[in-house]
């Protein structure tokens, strides 16, 4: 429907149009109004289609309508009412913007072959415009995959230079000047527990994005860039009369406050890494790759912290030869004899050697241990005890040497437990926490407090879990949850936020998209949908 004004103070004038012209008919909707600013009330909240004025009027002329729409940006189309001695007016009016006058008085066939031309023109109008919205909205969804695409392509080495910079920068969405950026990266896992599913993993992302540049825009301009699973990338621009180290140590404090606010309202830990300051488009990869060593220095940590590049001793060359392939070799040796407590105490020390090869990198010791786990399946014949893809999956989660130290042990205890026959105890254990879960969902539930109860390591029990139920431990707390968050809802007069908190999270919006993801409905539509 065409929404239309039209104003005029003579009133005879606006009610004889209203009366002769057939408006439902033609799919109108018409305004009469008997001053100017009454109309521009109106039409300042409801944006007409099209606005037929008088020129000459007390108070407000139809000219300074005109302006007063123009200036508060009203895009609305405007005809002009004129007597014969006001043709300069009208000529005034079209170099203002007029799209037509009317000389008076004003004929009903004029009128309605107006309505009828303005009518083709509306629904057109807004047919371009429902086009520019729908590639305004495919932009905005391909905004985080472009950033993505833009950000690797600086990772591999693709030179920049500053005003090809510049011009990314704004396709890109990002309010950012050329020079004096600095990246940060942040690796993302929840208090305790293994990596989650990819679906909550995109909302934790989210959920960090959100706090993250709350947080880094009280102090930097700042932009996000999501790089899937666990990560996001933070892009800043520093006070290039600052020093470096003044940068970082601002810098530094406004990620530990994120990483604080992200422990109190998400349960999540963050790791991260500072790059080092680019003045320049020459010096943004390097940031980009300091940024990525400091955060994977996390790898020797216990817990995730935050590094800055400033702080780091540089990686040393020829580091291979000092990995103790012998020792992965004895490992293998003792697990094809089954002298599994022998095994353990070799990779004790096997660990114990990576945890003092700092000057490596992160990405090389995983794939000497990758090789090292696969050699083991393959050497030591173990997938008949475990599945060598559960296994492949739970090694990627871990983060950390000191983690991996942890499941390589409860992986050697597993099998022993598998291989002394003890499957029975192993299941009794899982189905232990499983009714746990079942009953005590609301409860701060996370991998380590579930280990103690059942007296085995969390290591343990995430390899234990996955075999004997089909689905690693996140995945079923979650399932449990959202199953009785829809039972809850369903029950009548109960609030969204009362069910989030008693299904055992804390964070309203967090939930909501949760519960989304899982339902494919919001806890509101679900709850109105079943009540």
């Amino acid at each position: 429907m065409m929404d239309v004004v039209l104003v005029d103070d003579k009133k005879d004038i606006v009610r004889g149009i209203a009366a002769a012209v057939d408006w439902k008919a033609r799919d109108v909707q018409m305004h009469g109004f008997f001053n100017g600013a009454d109309a521009l009330a109106y039409c300042l909240d409801n944006k007409p289609d099209l606005v037929i004025t008088d020129i000459r009027m007390p108070f407000m002329t139809g000219l300074e309508l005109m302006a007063a729409l123009k200036e508060h940006g009203v895009e609305t189309r405007v005809v002009l009412l004129t007597g014969y001695e006001d043709f300069a007016y009208a000529r005034e009016a079209l170099r203002l913007g007029a799209v037509e006058y009317l000389t008076k008085p004003v004929r009903v066939e004029a009128i309605q072959e107006l309505i009828d031309r303005e009518y083709k023109i509306s629904v057109q109008h807004r047919r371009d415009k429902d086009a520019q919205m729908e590639e305004w909205r495919r932009y905005q969804r391909s905004l985080p995959a472009l950033r993505r695409q833009w950000l690797e392509s600086l990772a591999q080495g693709k030179m920049l230079k500053q005003e090809s910079l510049c011009t990314q920068l704004a396709e890109l969405g990002f309010d950012l000047k050329p020079n004096h950026l600095l990246f940060v990266v942040v690796s993302l896992t929840e208090d305790g527990d293994e990596v989650p599913a990819s679906d909550e993993q995109e909302l934790m992302r989210y959920a960090v994005s959100n706090i993250g540049l709350e947080l880094i825009r009280a102090s930097f301009p700042c932009e996000c860039v999501d790089l899937g699973k666990d990560r996001l990338a933070f892009l800043l621009n520093y006070p290039g009369q600052s020093t470096r180290a003044e940068v970082n140590r601002q810098v530094e404090a406004v990620i530990a406050s994120l990483a604080d606010k992200c422990s109190e309202i998400l349960h999540i830990s963050l790791a991260g890494g500072i790059g080092s300051c680019a003045a320049d488009a020459g010096e943004l990869r390097t940031s980009w790759e300091d940024a990525v060593r400091a955060m994977e220095r996390n790898f020797f940590m216990d817990k995730p912290t935050v590094f800055s590049v400033c702080w780091l001793p540089g990686e040393t060359v020829g580091w291979e030869q000092k990995y103790p392939y012998n020792l992965q070799d004895e490992a293998i040796q003792l697990l094809r004899r089954r002298e599994l407590n022998q095994a353990r105490r070799v990779l004790e020390e096997l660990f114990d050697r990576l945890m003092g090869m700092t000057e490596a990198p992160s990405v090389g010791l995983r794939e000497h241990l990758l090789s090292f786990l696969l050699r083991l399946f393959h050497e030591c014949d173990l997938d008949q005890y475990l599945h060598v893809a559960s296994a492949l999956d739970q090694f990627r989660s871990k983060r950390n040497i000191p983690a991996l130290r942890e499941w390589f042990d409860s992986l050697t205890a597993y099998l022993k437990d598998q291989m002394d026959e003890n499957a029975s105890q192993i299941a009794a254990g899982v189905y232990k926490v499983k009714r746990y879960i079942d009953q005590n969902y609301a409860e701060n539930i996370n991998l380590k407090n579930m280990a103690a109860l059942a007296f085995v390591s969390p290591a343990y029990l995430s390899i234990s879990f996955k075999e004997v139920l089909g689905v690693n431990f996140n995945e079923y707390l979650t399932t449990v949850r959202m199953e009785r968050a829809k039972e809850l809802l369903s029950g009548g007069n109960i609030r969204v936020y009362e069910v989030c908190e008693l299904v055992g999270y804390h964070d309203k919006k967090y939930f909501s998209e949760l519960f989304k993801k899982h339902v494919g409905v919001y806890p509101k539509d679900w709850k109105e949908g079943t009540t």
